[in-house]
């Protein structure tokens, strides 16, 4: 993804914090990009697919505890 994208994403939970999806999308540009710690902050659990990117932050950062605890909550969200 490009810097207009980010920004895009920034814009968006700029102009209304509660805008999940932005927050989402900005969370997996910036983990993408390795930015982990920025990435966490942003990635609030709203469904499946932000407990599966938070799982991927929290392994990079070295916790993987955690992330077994964030995949677990997506079957719970998400159940097969």
């Amino acid at each position: 993804m490009t810097a207009g994208a980010a920004a895009a994403f920034r814009q968006s939970v700029t102009i209304n914090d509660d805008y999940a999806p932005g927050h989402r999308a900005l969370g997996q540009l910036l983990l993408s990009q390795g930015r982990v710690d920025e990435a966490l902050a942003e990635l609030a659990p709203d469904g499946a697919s932000t407990h599966i990117a938070l799982a991927k932050a929290l392994t990079a950062k070295g916790m993987p505890g955690e992330a077994q605890e964030e995949m677990r909550k997506t079957e719970r969200v998400q159940p097969q």
